[in-house]
């Protein structure tokens, strides 16, 4: 049971690692056996979750979802409809702080490209929510836009690097 759930959680496409926690030997010994990634806690844990928060403490992890070993039955899309609105709300939340920060005080100018560089933040949530909706073919046309994107945000932070590099040298504001 534990190799499945561990398959079926690893499905889910929002995560990036799947790590099993556990304080019993013969749990670790059987997910090394089928090569799955686990850690061993302290026995004194009164939980799973505990054992989460322990193995989490010491992970770079940004988000952390915590499903136990005996849920045969999770479904990796349940996992997903979890995920997808926290991560829309960070990288709106990421666009507010890049906007400020990049606005405030009015040091930078505008960028003729980025004004559309706000699109960049949700434009890789884009594709997944076409999958969802079945509009698969309309993937490759949001990972053209992707990258047009990226290139357009490369192109106005040499921009406007160029402009404030060309104030600083004609003793303007820096």
């Amino acid at each position: 049971m534990l190799q499945h759930v561990y398959e079926r959680v690893s499905l889910a496409r929002y995560l990036t690692s799947v790590v099993i926690a556990t304080d019993d030997q013969r749990i670790y010994d059987e997910a090394r056996r089928f090569g799955g990634a686990v850690r061993m806690t302290r026995p004194d844990h009164l939980s799973g979750t505990d054992r989460v928060a322990e193995v989490a403490s010491s992970d770079p992890a940004e988000w952390i979802v915590n499903v136990q070993g005996d849920e045969p039955l999770i479904d990796p899309g349940a996992i997903d409809a979890a995920i997808l609105p926290l991560l829309v709300v960070a990288a709106f939340a990421q666009y507010i702080a890049d906007s400020y920060w990049g606005h405030r005080g009015g040091a930078l100018r505008g960028s003729a490209l980025g004004r559309w560089n706000g699109i960049l933040y949700f434009a890789p949530l884009g594709g997944d929510v076409l999958v969802r909706l079945g509009l698969r073919a309309l993937e490759q046309v949001v990972t053209v836009l992707a990258w047009a994107l990226v290139v357009s945000t490369l192109l106005s932070m040499i921009e406007r690097l160029w402009t404030l590099r060309s104030s600083r040298l004609k003793g303007g504001p820096s």
